[in-house]
């Protein structure tokens, strides 16, 4: 395997395990909103977290 193709798997490893925890806390923050009764948006303001984030 050539050295580009490495840094393209081991790139995309790392994504798709970002992906995997940012999915888990979005899925926090929609039990903390449920439980509030609020929207989400309105859980990750509290949070300081950005649509861009």
């Amino acid at each position: 395997m050539t050295a580009a193709n490495r840094i393209v798997k081991d790139h995309i490893k790392l994504l798709h395990e970002y992906n995997e925890i940012k999915d888990v806390g979005q899925g926090l923050m929609g039990l903390i909103a449920d439980q509030r009764g609020v929207r989400i948006v309105e859980v990750q303001d509290e949070f300081g977290i950005g649509s861009k984030d």
